[in-house]
């Protein structure tokens, strides 16, 4: 980008640039960013979205969670 500079991203979270979308709908995730998730050739990431925008998450952390959330709802049932 030229002359446009971003504000510091908040504690823990990052802004890792822009990228373009393809006629295909592809992305190419910046590398930096693959190597902090261990992102791979293979790799599978869940979509997001709120009214603002989309996420990507590795699916192992989603899973994760996702689990932690019912043990956490089948508790408050009993």
């Amino acid at each position: 980008g030229q002359g446009k500079s971003l504000p510091p991203a908040p504690k823990g979270k990052n802004i890792w640039g822009s990228v373009f979308v393809s006629e295909r709908g592809q992305i190419v995730i910046p590398k930096a960013a693959r190597e902090k998730f261990n992102i791979q050739p293979g790799s599978r990431l869940i979509v997001l979205s709120d009214e603002n925008g989309i996420a990507l998450i590795p699916s192992e952390v989603f899973e994760t969670q996702l689990k932690k959330a019912m043990e956490m709802a089948s508790k408050k049932t009993e």
